[in-house]
């Protein structure tokens, strides 16, 4: 009887871990499976948000069609359908497929700081805004400009190659443009943290002196001289009720500011499943003239 008890709670607990690990298994295996349709989601997200850039692209009066202040009425989020226009200036459109709902918004590069062409002061503004010290700003603002410079002269903040090696450093200036913005984390007192603050303000895609206001995040507004983060948040509200280039129109005249409107775009399309699983792709694309190849991507992310 005894030996007969043990044998049963010996198969019992064997059962019981059997059960256990096919349920582990089978969750593992459903939550895969929703990773899967939350990527897939979110990449035809990107391309859904293409679809409609592309006919704006080669229409270009549908720009003004739709993409205007409906956009911000009753503080709704607007809705992708059909192929309306779309605003380039960060606004979040929602967009229902296959069970799954999508979060769209498309920024021009042209709306940012170009990392590589810009001016000292935005620099200086942008780090200002980070709430870091002037000590800490001129060092980071020179060691960035002696980064990129090709001339191995140091700037009286900054650091070359040699700086670098006295930092115990295997890399040194690049003396070149950047390629990237993570290639910012290469600069000395750059953390990761601070990297994330600056990001949204930066762009290595646009060409531009200055940047584009009707396009631009509220970190590039920030980067002025004396901006105040209240007033920048207010001229954001101020653009979502009017037209991009009305906006662009109503502002005063700065030599911080560009006209340029470069088919260059960051596309971020944000996917929850119907099961709750997330995720998030950041693309960055430019529109060509071509119909064999419409447009090129930059990054995938």
């Amino acid at each position: 009887m005894v030996a007969v008890i043990w044998v049963t709670s010996v198969l019992a607990i064997i059962a019981t871990s059997v059960a256990t690990s096919s349920k582990t298994e089978t969750d593992l295996s459903r939550n895969r499976i929703e990773n899967a349709r939350a990527r897939a989601l979110a990449d035809a997200g990107v391309q859904r948000a293409l679809l409609t850039l592309l006919a704006q692209h080669r229409n270009p009066a549908n720009t003004e069609a739709g993409a205007d202040a409906s956009a911000a009425v009753g503080g709704q989020q607007p809705t992708l359908d059909g192929l309306q226009a779309m605003r380039r200036d960060g606004t979040s459109y929602a967009w229902a497929f296959n069970g799954g709902n999508v979060s769209i918004s498309t920024r021009l590069e042209s709306g940012k700081i170009n990392l590589n062409t810009n001016s000292e002061e935005l620099l200086k503004g942008l780090l200002r805004s980070a709430d870091l010290t002037e000590t800490d700003i001129s060092r980071l603002t020179d060691s960035i400009l002696d980064f990129r410079d090709p001339d191995s002269q140091q700037r009286a903040y900054g650091r070359e190659t040699p700086g670098y090696a006295a930092l115990g450093l295997k890399h040194g200036a690049k003396n070149r443009n950047f390629e990237a913005l993570d290639e910012l984390l290469l600069i000395p007192g750059m953390t990761r943290g601070l990297y994330r603050k600056l990001r949204p303000a930066l762009t290595v895609y646009s060409a531009a002196e200055g940047f584009n206001p009707s396009y631009a995040p509220i970190e590039a507004f920030m980067a002025l001289p004396g901006a105040e983060r209240q007033e920048a948040a207010a001229l954001l509200q101020q653009r979502q009720t009017m037209r991009e280039e009305d906006f662009r129109r109503s502002l005063p005249a700065s030599s911080l500011y560009s006209n340029n409107v470069a088919p260059v775009m960051t596309i971020v399309a944000e996917a929850i499943t119907s099961d709750g699983a997330r995720f998030t792709r950041e693309a960055i694309v430019a529109l060509t003239p071509g119909e064999r190849r419409p447009f090129y991507i930059f990054s995938w992310d």
